[in-house]
């Protein structure tokens, strides 16, 4: 597992000369170890908390995991924190396939989890598909979930959020990366477990529903205004035997 450069520019993520940063990072720190970090050792949470406070990663695993403790903010600290010497290869795969679905289940009880999520869209991510997704400083490629299970995923959760299940999910704020990788699927597999007419249907539902989240119903109007283009690639999926 890579160290963490102790030149490398993602350190200044972690404002240790700020007290009131520093005051405001150990309320979160509590929140984690009473929630995510339950039932984890001693040495975890030992090792974990040094890291979240001040950087100091000491052999931590770099993974989605970290990731979802370093105190990136903002789109371009997003994508620092993912290409700096934290990670990996393997330690950047992870965060592509699991940020947002493990992340959501360790992160739900905090309050900076759609801040964190709406971050990794728009500094990671972006709004296109690619396969292989990016490039790694060294070279070599960082493969990304298949098409067929971003698709899946984006339809889920996001219904799971519009029908009252949950409260949130960071998948809502990837509708133009869902759209995108509507467009590379190819495997029936996962596409028979992909609804789009349901999450149409709903998304024209939710549209009226009072009190709306905020971000479910941004989602939900992309949904509607995007609607045919869907149903066209949706047309063009192949089907299940």
């Amino acid at each position: 597992m890579p160290e963490l450069d102790p030149n490398d520019p993602v350190l200044s993520l972690w404002k240790t000369d700020d007290k009131e940063w520093m005051k405001q990072r150990r309320l979160e720190w509590k929140i984690i170890e009473d929630s995510v970090l339950s039932d984890a050792s001693k040495r975890e949470i030992a090792d974990n908390k040094r890291f979240f406070l001040k950087g100091e990663k000491k052999g931590l695993v770099g993974d989605w995991g970290l990731y979802l403790f370093t105190p990136f903010t903002n789109a371009n600290e997003a994508k620092l924190a993912f290409f700096s010497s934290i990670f990996g290869r393997g330690g950047r795969e992870g965060i592509l396939v699991s940020f947002i679905k493990n992340g959501m289940l360790w992160g739900r009880e905090m309050p900076w989890i759609r801040r964190s999520m709406k971050a990794f869209s728009e500094g990671v991510l972006g709004t296109e598909y690619k396969n292989p997704h990016c490039i790694d400083f060294n070279g070599l490629k960082v493969r990304h979930r298949e098409p067929e299970v971003v698709c899946m995923f984006s339809t889920r959760y996001p219904l799971d959020v519009m029908t009252g299940q949950i409260d949130y999910h960071g998948y809502l704020e990837c509708f133009d990366y869902f759209l995108s990788a509507m467009k590379h699927c190819t495997k029936s597999k996962w596409l028979s477990m992909t609804p789009i007419w349901d999450l149409i249907s709903e998304s024209e539902r939710y549209l009226t529903k009072k009190d709306p989240d905020e971000d479910a119903l941004k989602f939900a109007q992309k949904v509607v205004d995007h609607k045919d283009e869907m149903m066209a690639i949706y047309e063009t999926w192949p089907k299940s035997e």
